[in-house]
């Protein structure tokens, strides 16, 4: 009996050795499938982050587009220029607006001269009784900074518009601008033609 007592004994014991064995099989097989996991997990969030990221960069990408849209309707090209040319101080980003480099030979040109006459002005009586021009664009720092010799577009509230020159500058602000101008020749010309 003592024997039989030692065997199961010594059985028990096997036993135990091989259950502790197993557990410990299993906890390593259980760690490395925990790993996996999160392995798994961690790429399934890297992707989303990306999926995040890109659909961000698109979603600014569109409202930039949208903003540039807006400014061209409320802008004319020459407003646009000379505000970009103002704003614009990186070499690379004045090149693709076809903006030469700050800093260049060829006069300073921190505003191109205009091809076509500068939108936004109504007619104003001036403090000597004489007639000019007031800015009614929305933005007065988009204008060249020498505005002298200028041609401009002058539409009355009537609707009637001509094109001038600006000869003087009277008053130049944050806000506003104010100018002496007289219409071109050829604009005198044709009123002169029609009754």
């Amino acid at each position: 009996m003592k024997i039989d007592l030692e065997e199961q004994l010594e059985d028990l014991k096997q036993r135990k050795r091989n259950l502790q064995k197993n557990l410990s099989l299993r906890k390593k097989e259980f760690l490395a499938l925990q790993k996996e996991k999160k392995r798994t997990l961690e790429k399934q969030i890297q992707r989303a982050q990306a999926r995040l990221s890109a659909a961000q960069r698109k979603q600014r990408t569109r409202r930039l587009i949208v903003l540039g849209s807006l400014l061209e309707k409320q802008h004319s090209q020459p407003e646009l220029i000379a505000l970009l040319d103002h704003a614009l101080d990186r070499d690379q980003d004045r090149a693709l607006f076809d903006l030469p480099p700050k800093g260049t030979s060829g006069g300073d040109r921190s505003a191109p001269a205009p091809a076509v006459p500068l939108d936004g002005w109504r007619p104003t009586r001036l403090a000597d009784d004489s007639w000019g021009s007031l800015y009614a664009g929305t933005a007065p720092e988009a204008l060249p900074p020498d505005l002298v010799g200028l041609t401009i577009s002058v539409r009355a509230r009537s609707g009637k518009s001509w094109n001038a020159t600006i000869t003087d500058v009277i008053e130049r602000s944050g806000d506003r601008v104010l100018v002496r101008s007289r219409r071109t020749s050829d604009e005198i010309a044709e009123s002169k033609k029609t009754p």
